[in-house]
């Protein structure tokens, strides 16, 4: 049974209590009005006043209704008659006039206050507002609405504005959130969250990845783009040239495959699983140009046959053994001679010397990444010379960008004494050398490596910066900028 049942159910019980406990006081007030000024006093007045009760605020009178003779006629439940319909009592009249108000029940306040709402409810204020509302206005027809441009394939991002699961995140916790998902197997959750992080704040371990997850869903051609851009922002990145390698490779170019791998082996030449990708690609060029496979290489030792060189001496003979003396052992392997035949004398084979192939080397080029310059330093080693030429091609306003992650304190104490000695004070390359010396300065982290310096290895550096100022001896200026630049090297 619903709430509203039994609510409607408690305010008939409560009306038919009230009912009938105005018919038993109006049944005592009429007896004692029969015994005061006998039968039918003040029965015409009240008559007129209950004949016809006013219509509430301009609506037709209403006539009461005659009350039953007996309550149960009126469907009432015996329970709230409390026993009245099972005794024939007359019916009982209207309570006489004041005694209206007088409710000795335990319900009569709550039947007053719903009765004195509703003698001060206004019938005709509440219709008025009701015709005044009036029916809702026609809505005006909305315009139809932009076909959205879909997105680029792969590239779930909305068509502009920050996605709604982005909002009030930053890009290191939207990325998190995607390898999270890439972990799970989301690869396409994984990818829209790499995207809101990009589209905060891109980076190049955002879009290395993306370009990942990109590879899961073979989307190759847009993975090798994210590859590019991660380059783009960090070129010394190993996965970037690796993933983008297995994309070009998955597209069917195997050649600028290899030339990612071969870039990635650079950086890393320790890995066995860049080598096999790089040996991999190579076999598809071979295959698709028609190449005769490359065959394994073979050290073969060069020797020159020709007469002795001079100076070198013949083997002596043997002296033949004295009578009497034991015959000397025999060769391993030879005929034993025969009785009466002395055995041949051994000849020692002439030795022919090898030559020495020149190696050729190669040109040097300007390096574009810290890991491309130490390759070549370590190739030019014992040759200061050539070393200076490798340090006279590094752009100087590019070396803090070159050598941000790769300058360690062996490699700069190298290179400055190479710097110091073969290029500041020189006529070609003086200007050179100190840009060299500023540059070096600005890399970060410099102030950590000078500190690295060995202490016993500053002597011959203070030694090395104290004769290029002897060679500036001429330049007061250049002095002074040497000079400026030592207490930055801690060499005061």
């Amino acid at each position: 049974m619903s709430v509203e049942s039994q609510f409607q159910i408690r305010n008939n019980a409560l009306e038919a209590s009230s009912a009938l406990g105005d018919l038993e006081q109006w049944a005592k007030s009429t007896e004692r009005r029969t015994r005061q000024g006998g039968p039918g006093a003040k029965t015409k007045k009240r008559k007129e006043k209950t004949a016809a009760t006013p219509g509430v605020r301009g609506r037709a009178a209403v006539r009461p209704a005659a009350a039953p003779a007996d309550p149960a006629a009126a469907g009432l439940d015996p329970r709230l008659r409390g026993g009245a319909a099972s005794t024939s009592a007359p019916a009982k009249p209207p309570p006489p006039e004041g005694q209206e108000g007088r409710q000795r029940h335990a319900a009569g306040h709550t039947y007053d206050y719903f009765r004195d709402k509703w003698d001060k409810f206004d019938v005709d204020k509440a219709l008025a507002e009701a015709d005044a509302d009036g029916p809702p206005p026609a809505a005006a027809p909305a315009p139809p609405e932009p076909t959205p441009t879909p997105a680029p394939r792969g590239d779930p991002s909305p068509a502009g504005g920050v996605r709604p699961a982005a909002r009030g995140k930053t890009a290191a916790q939207l990325k998190d959130e995607g390898n999270q998902l890439f972990k799970r197997g989301k690869h396409a959750e994984a990818i829209e969250q790499y995207t809101a992080s990009l589209e905060i704040e891109p980076t190049h371990l955002a879009f290395a990845n993306r370009a990942m997850a990109r590879l899961k869903l073979g989307s190759f051609a847009e993975a090798e783009a994210d590859c590019t851009a991660a380059l783009a922002l960090e070129p010394e990145y190993v996965k970037a040239y690796s993933r983008r390698g297995t994309a070009r490779r998955q597209q069917g170019r195997p050649l600028p495959a290899a030339l990612d791998f071969e870039a990635a082996l650079r950086l890393e030449p320790t890995s066995k699983a860049l080598r096999d990708e790089r040996l991999t690609c190579l076999a598809l060029v071979q295959t698709q140009e028609k190449l005769l496979p490359l065959s394994a290489r073979h050290v073969i030792p060069v020797e020159e046959d020709g007469p002795e060189p001079p100076g070198a001496e013949a083997p002596a003979p043997k002296a033949a053994p004295a009578k009497g003396s034991p015959p000397p052992p025999k060769e391993k392997g030879s005929p034993p001679p025969k009785k009466g035949e002395a055995s041949p004398p051994k000849m020692k084979k002439a030795s022919s010397p090898k030559v020495k192939v020149p190696v050729v080397q190669q040109a040097l080029v300007a390096p574009r990444t810290g890991t491309d310059f130490e390759l070549a330093w370590k190739g030019c080693k014992g040759d200061a010379a050539r070393r200076a030429e490798l340090v006279a091609l590094v752009d100087a306003a590019a070396v803090p960008t070159i050598f941000k992650s790769s300058l360690t304190a062996p490699l700069l104490l190298d290179v400055l004494h190479v710097v110091l000695e073969r290029l500041v004070g020189t006529a070609a390359r003086g200007e050179l050398g100190l840009d060299l010396l500023r540059g070096f300065a600005r890399v970060p982290r410099f102030d950590m490596t000078v500190m690295c310096f060995p202490a016993k290895s500053k002597p011959a550096l203070r030694a090395a910066w104290d004769g290029a100022r002897e060679r500036l001896a001429g330049d007061a200026a250049a002095q002074a900028a040497l000079d400026g630049l030592r207490g930055a090297y801690r060499l005061k």
